[in-house]
């Protein structure tokens, strides 16, 4: 089956099956004892403003990862993004933003990224069956109360969202956990390159950028350029050259990296920081990282 044929495919089973999760809990509410309007409209607002399925997901991938030794670096909630900068945790809102979620996270070691990436990837869906099972039986066997009814009509959702993740499919949005986990089994070059990003990420925790062998970040497979983990890839090759020196090198990728226009407005601004460094702008910030937070301060000339 083509990927064209895949994503029609995936559409059409996600599309009715939210329209059947809806239904059931509209259905939930309308049998419950007694029934309250005030529960169906928080319901509503939070179902589109801060989903609590995509919510309950990502929660996921964030408790998988920490049990597995990964710190959090941002998550996206709907039109809701918490993120770290600088050392402090931000939120930004979009008003124009979708209900997709998504995560990201990095290890505090290089050693075992393949079996830590595969716990966080699964962990979404697994806490959306989980939920889902608790509060079906809430639902059933405990008597009806307007707070717990709320969480209950989100467990069709819930059981959605996690079937959907499972999926191994391409989206425009990107890969489904089903899919990367998919690749990871496999060893394909997309998520081989990501568990390099994770493997430098990992050393960068506690050491510099001396601790990285080069091939980590040079001797890599071949990739589309669109990919989220290339960009990542990209900017680790810029810091590291920049470590070392090599600042005509550097320079190149982030004069390529500024024609790539797939590249996230966020990752973009962090291209364009270092690309500040050669105009005598540059301004360090203070990152969970810490080579790199070395890098930041030569770069600044603080050390």
């Amino acid at each position: 089956m083509s990927g064209r044929a895949k994503r029609i495919l995936y559409a059409f089973i996600t599309i009715f099956g939210y329209l059947a999760a809806l239904a059931a809990a509209i259905l939930a509410w309308y049998f419950s004892t007694p029934r309250n309007w005030l529960v169906l409209v928080v319901f509503g607002v939070f179902y589109a403003l801060l989903p609590l399925n995509v919510l309950i997901h990502e929660l996921g991938h964030i408790a998988f990862g920490a049990v597995c030794g990964m710190k959090f670096v941002s998550v996206k909630i709907g039109r809701i993004c918490f993120f770290r900068r600088d050392n402090k945790l931000k939120c930004r809102f979009s008003v124009l933003g979708n209900t997709a979620g998504e995560c990201a996270l990095f290890p505090k070691s290089e050693k075992g990224v393949r079996g830590r990436f595969l716990a966080a990837t699964l962990g979404g869906a697994l806490f959306n069956f989980a939920y889902a099972i608790v509060f079906v039986l809430l639902y059933f066997f405990v008597p009806h109360h307007p707070a717990l009814l709320f969480f209950e009509m989100f467990a069709p959702l819930s059981l959605l969202e996690g079937i959907a993740a499972l999926i191994p499919v391409e989206l425009t949005a990107g890969k489904t956990d089903g899919l990367v986990a998919w690749g990871l089994a496999k060893r394909r070059p997309e998520e081989e390159v990501a568990l390099r990003v994770l493997e430098a990420q990992g050393t960068l925790y506690r050491h510099d950028f001396s601790a990285i062998p080069p091939a980590v970040l040079f001797d890599t497979p071949v990739v589309r350029e669109d990919l989220p983990a290339w960009h990542a890839l990209l900017l680790l090759r810029v810091q590291y050259l920049l470590w070392e020196s090599r600042e005509d090198e550097a320079r190149a990728i982030l004069a390529r990296a500024d024609e790539n226009e797939e590249i996230a407005d966020e990752e973009r601004e962090q291209f364009a920081r270092y690309m500040r460094y050669f105009e005598g702008k540059f301004a360090g910030e203070h990152s969970p990282m810490y080579g790199v937070t070395l890098l930041e301060k030569r770069l600044a000339g603080e050390v």
